[in-house]
């Protein structure tokens, strides 16, 4: 809702001045919104970060294209450059806040900014006075000491990272439209290049050192597609192995391809030929890497079942490999804008993650394997570890009457998770305990209130006594 409010209220300041959004400025906005929504619908906290900064970053493009600002080096580079000038320019915001410009020329002071002050001056003196309120009251007293403390702390903290993202915000939306006219360019860096033959000489070095490193490695890489696996390695030594390699390499070769194309002197507003084929044969070799890697991937999550770390692993990979996509499409096609495909691949990697339910996929798929025989054993600690969206996962393992020691494992996650969402008594508390979820509307979450409830259903199937000994142990 904040960040619909925003994009509305910033859409309804800037139409006045005749600004007009194209589609890809819609589509950020739209993106925003999204990424906004996915806070109540996962709940994985680094996911969480990574939606709330994929949304300040769609919507200051939202803005950067409504204010009809560009720059050759892409809209990333705007987006950063955006958010930098926001900060630059709280002071600005706040006079914005507390001052108005009329038709004439004059200024004048808004009422916000005196509402504003006698808030802040009545700070103190409303703290003195509860003091007082306190000690001269045991009622009052014990009203204040049903306060959350920790809540309080978070709102004071919420309300200061939401008034410095505010200030920001309001800044680029306050400032911006004074200082560059529709249709006006940020201005570029302006560099002559690097020599191509310096260029050529290091790139071709490293080319030359991946011909041979190809070459001698040969039956080793593909032997992964195969299936098969070289003498005296597990599978799993094989799939780690693949993957750090191929994250150094690709990395490399992704930070040299980056740089020769911005450095790299051109003829005509084009690469050299030479460059052109050297960076080309760099793409190639890193997507052979990457679907090498890739494969080896598969044979570690056949073999030892799906983590959190391989998904993430996996979701890498299929970024690197649009990188080194974009990256040869625009070595043979000049024209071709490789910020907006990037752009739109991570945005959706990262909502992917956010309304994906990737712990619940992940508790379920290694649930299957391992009743279809695919996997020789399940790591019901594992399941354990993953966020909330495993709890359906652990309730159909916790009615397993033929596995015992699994079944054991998983009603003591389960109790776990029961005496964290519910209240109620605590890890003592007899089987028909009455715990409840109450959700709080501020801090709701979708994945959670399931979970929460299914287990608030069961609670009597599921409370395991000595669950904390079960769960220390990993044995039944």
């Amino acid at each position: 809702a904040a960040m619909l409010a925003l994009l509305v209220l910033t859409a309804c300041y800037l139409r006045p001045r005749r600004r007009k959004i194209s589609a890809f400025g819609t589509l950020c906005a739209i993106g925003a919104v999204a990424a906004a929504v996915s806070l109540v619908w996962t709940a994985d906290g680094g996911v969480k970060c990574l939606a709330l900064l994929l949304g300040l970053l769609l919507a200051t493009l939202a803005l950067r294209d409504a204010l009809s600002l560009r720059r050759r080096i892409g809209a990333l580079a705007d987006a950063f450059g955006l958010a930098w000038f926001g900060i630059t320019h709280w002071g600005a915001a706040c006079y914005g806040l507390f001052h108005r410009q009329e038709p004439d020329g004059s200024v004048e002071k808004r009422r916000v900014g005196s509402i504003l002050l006698g808030l802040l001056c009545a700070g103190p003196v409303l703290a003195v006075l509860v003091v007082l309120l306190a000690l001269s009251d045991a009622a009052f007293d014990g009203a204040l000491q049903r306060i959350n403390a920790a809540l309080v702390l978070e709102l004071l903290l919420d309300a200061g990272l939401g008034t410095a993202l505010f200030l920001t915000l309001f800044g680029q939306s306050f400032c911006l439209p004074g200082q560059h006219a529709a249709g006006q360019a940020l201005p570029s860096p302006a560099h002559r290049g690097i020599e191509t033959a310096a260029l050529a000489a290091f790139l071709g070095v490293i080319c030359g050192l991946y011909v041979c490193y190809l070459v001698s490695q040969l039956a080793y890489f593909f032997s992964g597609f195969a299936g098969l696996l070289p003498a005296d390695y597990t599978a799993a030594e094989y799939a780690r192995r693949g993957f750090f390699e191929m994250a150094a390499i690709s990395a490399i070769n992704l930070a040299l391809t980056g740089a020769a194309l911005q450095l790299a002197r051109r003829q005509a507003g084009r690469l050299p030929g030479v460059l052109r084929g050297m960076l080309a044969f760099l793409s190639l070799f890193s997507l052979l890497l990457i679907a090498t890697a890739a494969s080896k991937l598969a044979l570690y999550i056949a073999s030892f079942g799906m983590t959190r770390l391989r998904v993430l692993t996996a979701l890498f990979l299929l970024l690197l490999a649009v990188c080194f996509v974009c990256v040869l499409l625009r070595l043979f096609l000049p024209r071709f804008s490789y910020g907006k495909p990037l752009l739109a691949a991570t945005a959706l990697v990262i909502l992917l993650l956010s309304f994906g339910n990737v712990d619940g996929v992940i508790a379920r798929y290694n649930l299957n394997q391992w009743q279809r025989g695919q996997l020789t054993q399940i790591d019901v600690a594992a399941l354990g570890e993953l966020n909330e969206a495993a709890v359906p996962t652990l309730w159909t393992l916790a009615q397993d009457d033929a596995h015992p020691k699994q079944q054991r494992q998983a009603r003591a996650y389960l109790t776990s998770w029961g005496l964290r969402l519910l209240e109620g008594p605590q890890a003592d508390s007899p089987e028909d305990a009455p715990h409840r979820y109450r959700p709080r509307l501020r801090a709701y979450n979708r994945t959670t209130a399931r979970a929460a409830r299914l287990i608030e259903a069961h609670w009597a199937e599921i409370y395991l006594p000595g669950w904390c000994d079960v769960i220390a142990s990993g044995t039944a």
